[in-house]
């Protein structure tokens, strides 16, 4: 298996789209939300998504799912697997934004499929959170690639080289350091606009894709966190990251401090979330 994990707007979509096309193998693709929270339906799109690669491939198993509809994960996931290992060929499933997925039912039989996956089937995944698989036995066992948000921030010369494909006028170095640093590498922080305009005003660089003063960016920025990360989490988390807003760096005690609970379970549910929270000790907190 593969997991790509990293906050909104880091590239995981078009990293995958990218590798897939490049490769030799079959693929069927999942986009999965908050509404592919019932087993029926996700074993009907994971078979759907096969079918593009074999017409036919798994109609026993659907018509098992379609006619039992109350039935095992595990015994639908046998009768999969028993489909896709006779087939010859290497064959790659990518399941999108499955950190929408909260049904356990749904990772119980993920996880079933992962500890007896056939040699030719590769499972991808895209998620913005950790999802709730055996992750570490499968890293243990050396079968489980881990794509992290800091393997995918863009370098200085990476930003260099997507505004000399996007731009007529290349970035000086003085602009090259102040948009490496206020994104932090976050492709997202700096594809709000793609203009081929240099804005200067008030001796203020603007970003050099935008014709707006930098807080009217900003504003964008702000946007889009709020519609594609603040409004995601639970109310609990929400509160956690009101309150704690004020700090740069944080641990239990101290949250637990300021938010004036006893539980340190709300930091660690924020860190699982991906809300752009970096671990800095191996306790990950």
């Amino acid at each position: 298996m593969t997991l790509v994990m990293a906050p909104a707007g880091f590239g995981k979509s078009t990293l995958i789209a990218e590798w897939i096309h490049k490769q030799p193998h079959s693929y069927g693709w999942i986009s999965l939300d908050e509404r592919d929270n019932d087993l029926v339906r996700f074993m009907e799109y994971l078979i759907a998504a096969l079918r593009t690669i074999q017409p036919g491939l798994c109609d026993s198993v659907l018509q098992y799912i379609q006619e039992t509809r109350d039935f095992s994960a595990e015994t639908a996931m046998t009768l999969l697997m028993n489909e896709v290992q006779a087939q010859s060929r290497e064959i790659v499933v990518v399941l999108d934004d499955y950190h929408a997925i909260c049904e356990p039912s749904i990772h119980h039989g993920l996880a079933f499929l992962l500890a007896y996956l056939p040699r030719n089937m590769h499972v991808v995944i895209a998620s913005r959170s950790e999802p709730p698989l055996p992750l570490s036995a499968m890293l243990a066992r050396r079968q489980l690639i881990r794509i992290s948000a800091n393997d995918l921030r863009f370098t200085i010369q990476e930003i260099r080289e997507l505004f000399r494909l996007t731009i007529d006028e290349p970035l000086t170095e003085e602009e090259l350091s102040r948009l490496g640093h206020r994104t932090e590498g976050w492709i997202a922080g700096f594809s709000c606009r793609k203009k081929n305009v240099r804005a200067k005003e008030n001796d203020i660089v603007a970003y050099p894709f935008t014709q707006q003063r930098p807080e009217q960016l900003e504003g964008d920025i702000v946007d889009y966190l709020t519609e594609e990360v603040l409004s995601r989490p639970t109310p609990d988390v929400q509160q956690f990251l009101l309150k704690t807003a004020v700090l740069e760096r944080m641990n239990e005690s101290l949250c637990n401090h300021i938010i004036q609970k006893e539980s340190g379970k709300t930091l660690h549910e924020a860190v699982q979330s991906g809300l752009f929270l970096i671990p800095l000790d191996r306790d990950r907190m």
